[in-house]
């Protein structure tokens, strides 16, 4: 069993040095462009579910 438990460790640390980390100024740049197209959507469905609620709330008082 604790072999077993060693190798896996063995290998995950070995894969790990095989991946190429992201640097700093990259990570910065993908999450700025993560928050502004958050922001854009936000901003598109607040305004659809805006322009809904009031087209509702005009049919409705139409009646």
């Amino acid at each position: 069993m604790f072999d077993k438990t060693k190798r896996f460790f063995r290998e995950t640390w070995v894969e790990l040095s095989k991946v190429t980390w992201p640097s700093r100024r990259e990570v910065v740049s993908s999450t700025m462009v993560i928050l502004v197209m958050c922001l854009v959507m936000a901003v598109l469905i607040g305004a659809f579910d805006f322009g809904l609620s009031k087209l509702i709330d005009w049919i409705l008082s139409w009646r």
